[in-house]
Parts: structure tokens; sequence; C-alpha cells
């Protein structure tokens, strides 16, 4: 099978490195998000380290939800989310970012066989967080270990998961 990969990591596509340093814009990431909701050969996209917040990481991962074809984002499973037929997810010192943990949340409700999240050390921020607490509130999850430690979290953040914790999930952070 023919697999059509876009390879944008630590390409300073927000105008930011790794780091954080520069001056950050949304060009770049709205034009990534535009082309993908009409691309229907891309399986594989990998924007991580690349510091994408706000409104890019909105139209990204909005992007990356809605295109079927898309297998793999900054190493998550679509697909197998898309399918729901994992127990685990272990995302664990993947880079995946803000862009990434709304992907997470988005596909969250749909996936009732999943016990285990490990979202550690991804610079989630407060963004990414918030953004998998609300799925966490229309998921049809019943028990849940999620792990959130290492990501950037501030007072938004750790607000949203102390009011996440309140359901059958158990949060680390």
């Amino acid at each position: 099978m023919f697999t059509s990969q876009i390879n944008l990591s630590d390409s300073q596509l927000c105008g930011l490195n790794w780091k954080g340093e520069g001056t950050y814009t949304v060009e770049g990431i709205a034009a990534i998000a535009d082309a993908l909701k009409v691309n229907a050969s891309v399986t594989r996209v990998d924007v991580r380290l690349n510091g994408i917040t706000g409104e890019g990481a909105s139209q990204l991962s909005a992007a990356v939800l809605a295109n079927a074809n898309i297998e793999v984002f900054n190493e998550i499973p679509i697909k197998e989310m898309r399918a729901n037929s994992l127990t685990e997810l272990d995302l664990n010192e993947k880079s995946i970012g803000t862009e990434g943990g709304m992907v997470v949340a988005g596909r969250l409700p749909a996936m009732a066989s999943l016990t285990t999240i490990d979202l550690s050390a991804n610079s989630l921020g407060d963004e990414g967080v918030i953004a998998l607490c609300d799925a966490l509130n229309e998921s049809k999850v019943t028990q849940l270990k999620l792990e959130v430690s290492d990501n950037r979290i501030e007072s938004a953040g750790f607000s949203a998961l102390r009011n996440a914790r309140r359901r059958e999930v158990e949060i680390n952070f």
C-alpha cells in the first residue's frame, strides 16, 4: 500500500523553535490545516516540536480529525483510535504537543474500551489538558487511568484536571 507522509517536525512552522524561542505566527499551520482538509492521499503527518498553540492547534487538530485518511498524526495511532481497538494508549515522551492533545481529545468520547492513557512529557500545556478534560466529560469511558505529568500545565489546566477527577477517572499529574 502506498503511504504518503508529511514530516515537518522541528521546522519552526509557527516561527518558534522547540525551545519556544522566536515570534509565534499561525499562517504556516493554517495553510497546512487547509491542505489537510482536502488532501485524500496523506496518511501520516508529523508536526511535533513546533510550539503549535491557540488557533493554529485548533485548526490543525480539526483538520486531522476530519480527514479520514490520516492514520498517524504526531505518532498518535489515529486509525486504531477510530476503530476503537485500543485499551491502552501509550504516548509517553512522544512530544505530541497541544495539537496532539486536542486530537486525542477529539477521539476520546468514542473510545469506550480505553482504560489507560499515558500522555506524560508531551508539552500539552493548558489547552491540550483542558481539551482532554472536556472530552472526558463527554466520554463513554467508565474507568480510565490518565497520566499527564510533565506537560507544562499551569493553573487553568490544573483546575480542569481537578474537576475531571470527580468522575471514575484516576489522573496523575
